[in-house]
């Protein structure tokens, strides 16, 4: 008797973050920068 294929599994939808380019010229690039220059004024 195997009572481990009684199982019913729900999988949960996946939502992922969103995906950022980086790309020169997107404020996401900007946003980066700004909070790369406040690490490195840390030092």
């Amino acid at each position: 008797m195997n009572l481990l294929n009684n199982a019913v599994f729900k999988v949960p939808v996946p939502s992922n973050e969103p995906i950022y380019s980086y790309a020169p010229g997107t404020s996401e690039r900007a946003q980066l920068k700004v909070a790369l220059d406040e690490l490195a004024s840390k030092k």
